[in-house]
C-alpha cells in the first residue's frame, strides 16, 4: 500500500514543482513545454518514459540513447548474434546504458542504479518479446485496442513502474530488497 501511495507522491512532487515552473516561467512571458502527461494512464514502460519527466527522457533519448546506437551500430557488423537480429542487441545495449546513466544521475547509490536498470530491463524485455505477445494475442483473440486489454496493459504498466520506485525511494539496497520480501512474505494480514 506505501508503495502505491509513494507512486501517487512522487508524481505530485514532480509534477507540481514542474506547475509551478511552468506557471512562474508564464507570468515572465515565457512558454515552456508540458512536463508530464498523465503517465499513469501510459499501457507500457515505453509510454510511461513518453509521458514522465518529457524533458529529460528527450534529452536521454536525443543525447545519450540515439548516439550510443549509432556507435554500436557502426561496430556490430553482423546480421545476427546468438540467434538475435543485431538490432536487438543495439536496442539492449543503449538502452541499457542509457537507464543505468539516469539512474546514477538520479542520485547516489546502488539502489538508484538498479531503479534505472530495472526500467532498462523492462524496456528490453518488452521490444524482445514484441512479436510474441502479438502472436498470442492473436491466438487468444485479444484486440491490442480493446478496452479489456488497455485496462490491462495499464494496471500492469502500474504495478511495474510502482515496483521500480521502491528502489528510488529506498535508502539504500538493503531497505528496498527488505520492502519487496515483505511485500511477497504470507506472513501478516
Amino acid at each position: 500500500l506505501a508503495t502505491v501511495f509513494y507512486s501517487f507522491q512522487i508524481y505530485a512532487d514532480f509534477s507540481g514543482y514542474t506547475d509551478i515552473a511552468l506557471g512562474s516561467a508564464k507570468v515572465l512571458g515565457v512558454k515552456l513545454t508540458n512536463n508530464f502527461n498523465r503517465p499513469y494512464f501510459a499501457s507500457s514502460i515505453k509510454e510511461f518514459w513518453n509521458r514522465w519527466h518529457i524533458s529529460l527522457s528527450v534529452w536521454l533519448r536525443d543525447y545519450l540513447f540515439m548516439p550510443l546506437a549509432v556507435f554500436f551500430a557502426g561496430v556490430l557488423k553482423r546480421q545476427k548474434f546468438i540467434g538475435m537480429p543485431i538490432e536487438k542487441w543495439i536496442f539492449m545495449l543503449a538502452t541499457i546504458i542509457t537507464f543505468s546513466v539516469c539512474g546514477i544521475w538520479h542520485g547516489e547509490g546502488l539502489n538508484f542504479l538498479i531503479w534505472g536498470l530495472i526500467f532498462g530491463i523492462y524496456l528490453v524485455t518488452a521490444n524482445w518479446m514484441m512479436a510474441t505477445n502479438k502472436k498470442i494475442r492473436k491466438h487468444l483473440h485479444i484486440a491490442q485496442k480493446s478496452f479489456s486489454y488497455r485496462v490491462y496493459s495499464v494496471i500492469i504498466t502500474f504495478i511495474l513502474v510502482s515496483f521500480s520506485w521502491i528502489f528510488f525511494r529506498s535508502a539504500g539496497t538493503h531497505t528496498a530488497l527488505n520492502i519487496i520480501e515483505k511485500i511477497f512474505s504470507t506472513s501478516g494480514p
